[in-house]
């Protein structure tokens, strides 16, 4: 089995360390990312491969880490070569018409495009409460300056020198999404898997040292409020590079008995 690794924009050496180490995956390729940072890593079993060519080894896994302007021609690549992906960027799916585009390709190739839960907890209960009675969600989220810099400066702020916590954005985070496109992919996972809006406050905190998360979801069956605290490594929950090997796992194994 191989996974092709396809940018280094958010996640960083702990996956490539984790599937190198990995024994269902014999082959590691490793494209479009700074090289100076993974070259310790390089060996026989995790190669450099050019963008051009990566496809053409027919990896079995994907795993999109390239950005949200690019991440729709790397899924798209990735699916026609007939692997899997896993979609780490996955605020290009703010836009219906690319969702639709996807689920097609998806389905013509016979190949899954996932996207990590990540950091958000309780996403099986969100997904499942979808299904019938789901009536209102609300997320928050509460990360260091640095960690947000891009949402702060969308906001005319800048990361450094603030002292208070500050509100950076309440609201719809479908619109947030659309509009920054990076820092927050873990709310487009929540929105598809709970196939609504969720309302969302993003508050920048310097006393924060990793990133803290609450969910809250209201139906006609279940009222369920999940806190969640994660460590942080170059700006990304650690969690979150967990959940993206989970997902290359399970994607590796194929068919058995699976937990959802």
């Amino acid at each position: 089995m191989s996974v092709a690794l396809v940018g280094s924009k958010r996640l960083n050496k702990h996956l490539i360390k984790l599937l190198k180490d990995d024994q269902d995956v014999q082959k590691l390729y490793l494209c479009c990312m700074n090289y100076k940072d993974v070259g310790s890593l390089v060996d026989e079993k995790t190669v450099i491969v050019d963008e051009d060519k990566v496809f053409k080894l027919k990896p079995n896994v994907v795993v999109e880490d390239i950005g949200a302007k690019r991440a729709l021609d790397i899924i798209r690549k990735s699916l026609e070569s007939c692997a899997h992906v896993v979609v780490v960027s996955a605020a290009v799916f703010s836009e219906k018409k690319v969702v639709e585009e996807v689920e097609a390709l998806s389905g013509e190739c016979k190949r899954y495009a996932v996207v990590p839960f990540g950091a958000l907890p309780a996403m099986d209960a969100l997904e499942a409460l979808s299904l019938d009675s789901l009536k209102d969600v609300s997320i928050w989220i509460r990360r260091s300056p640095e960690q947000l810099s891009n949402i702060l400066r969308e906001a005319g702020l800048e990361p450094e020198g603030l002292n208070l916590p500050v509100t950076v954005y309440e609201g719809s985070a479908l619109e947030e999404l659309i509009k920054v496109k990076e820092d927050i992919n873990t709310l487009m996972a929540a929105v598809l898997a709970g196939r609504l809006d969720p309302t969302t406050k993003i508050i920048a905190d310097n006393m924060v040292s990793g990133s803290e998360y609450k969910i809250k979801m209201t139906s006609e069956v279940a009222e369920i409020e999940v806190k969640a605290k994660y460590k942080v490594l170059d700006k990304i929950s650690e969690i979150m590079i967990y959940s993206v090997y989970r997902a290359v796992k399970r994607l590796l194994k194929g068919w058995g008995v699976v937990v959802l």
